[in-house]
């Protein structure tokens, strides 16, 4: 008896264990296609669904101390201050997507489909000019830029300093400010410019490129960016070589084939975040398609000014079998009217019954005789 009961608990725990091992590792089931950007990421990181609905990626293999947007370097082009990422992942995190610190997680990414030159914010000062990474909370949209959809001040820990004359050359971790010198800068410096909307190309102000070659005493010119089938972003012959996914590229994108499961949500408040998923994927053109289906096959009604939306218009057949069961007395009772001379009208033409009661007609008569 001993034995059994000792079998049954391991193929119980076995059963555990398999069930957890799956769900640990199981099929996307979200409305959200990230497969743009699952393959070339997967080797950097771990696809996490860290709620229903709700999926990020977490860059793994990073140092210390590591944050978005520290190791590469800044350059001007026409989309405004162009960060080139020297890491293998950069052309993908830094251009697309919100970052955001997690006290568990960490530092984990939230992808869109929206390009941009970097998605960041300044601060500067006469001697410091620095970025920190937007926040989920920063929606972005084509008529107005960036809005926060709540109140929001980047942490002490999001923010990076350099001195000017490193701004414009490769900046090392050796070149940041202390983080114990951080907060005191955020106090100290002021912020910069946002987001510009040019022939639908989305520019980074930031800092004024004339400030910043003034302060820094180095000339900072324009760099060409040039789309490459390949993916990944390189500096090459004084032009940035870059890979941008088509909208094409989003809408055929394949579903990721497994992440993994989070152990708990993110301290984020999703309520007040608004995703820009890739194209052909959202769960808003996903009920839009079911609204523009279902108004395919409802009839169409012709819609009438001040009539209810639940109201319908009856058909003809019905109105025309109401009249006929509720005759009026003077339509079944009256008799045919033949036309007289004195019925005509000065044109010549006949004048029709106007349905009136017995007492117009002689009303009618008795003026012409007087």
């Amino acid at each position: 008896m001993k034995r059994f009961t000792t079998y049954i608990f391991l193929i119980m725990a076995l059963a555990a264990v398999t069930t957890e091992a799956r769900a640990a590792h199981r099929p996307l089931d979200v409305d959200v296609r990230i497969g743009v950007f699952y393959r070339p990421l997967v080797g950097h990181g771990e696809w996490i669904e860290v709620q229903p609905g709700v999926v990020v990626w977490r860059p793994l293999r990073v140092r210390a101390g590591w944050r978005p947007y520290m190791e590469g370097r800044w350059v001007w082009t026409d989309y405004g201050w162009y960060w080139v990422s020297y890491e293998p992942f950069g052309w993908a995190v830094f251009h697309y997507g919100r970052w955001y610190y997690d006290d568990f997680y960490g530092w984990v990414w939230m992808p869109d489909n929206v390009w941009g030159p970097a998605w960041v914010e300044w601060r500067y000062n006469s001697d410091y000019i620095g970025w920190a990474p937007l926040s989920p909370y920063a929606a972005f949209h084509i008529s107005f830029g960036i809005r926060y959809t709540r109140v929001w001040a980047a942490p002490a820990d999001y923010w990076c300093f350099v001195p000017y004359r490193r701004f414009g050359s490769v900046i090392r971790y050796r070149d940041y400010v202390q983080p114990t010198y951080v907060r005191r800068l955020i106090g100290t410096t002021r912020s910069g410019a946002g987001y510009d909307i040019d022939r639908d190309r989305v520019v980074n102000r930031g800092v004024d490129r004339a400030y910043v070659e003034r302060q820094s005493g180095v000339r900072l010119g324009r760099t060409e960016i040039r789309e490459t089938g390949e993916v990944g972003e390189r500096l090459r012959s004084g032009r940035i070589e870059t890979y941008r996914p088509a909208r094409e590229d989003f809408e055929r994108a394949e579903q990721p084939s497994e992440v993994r499961r989070g152990d708990r949500r993110l301290s984020i408040d999703m309520d007040r975040v608004e995703r820009s998923v890739p194209a052909g994927a959202s769960e808003t053109r996903t009920r839009d398609a079911q609204t523009t289906t279902r108004k395919k096959q409802e009839p169409q009604v012709r819609p009438d000014v001040g009539r209810s939306r639940n109201k319908q218009v009856r058909p003809a057949p019905e109105r025309k079998r109401q009249e006929r069961t509720s005759p009026t007395p003077n339509r079944t009772t009256r008799p045919e009217v033949k036309p007289t001379p004195s019925s005509r009208s000065r044109s010549g033409s006949v004048s029709q019954p106007s349905g009136r009661s017995s007492s117009a007609p002689r009303e009618g008569r008795t003026k012409r005789r007087g």
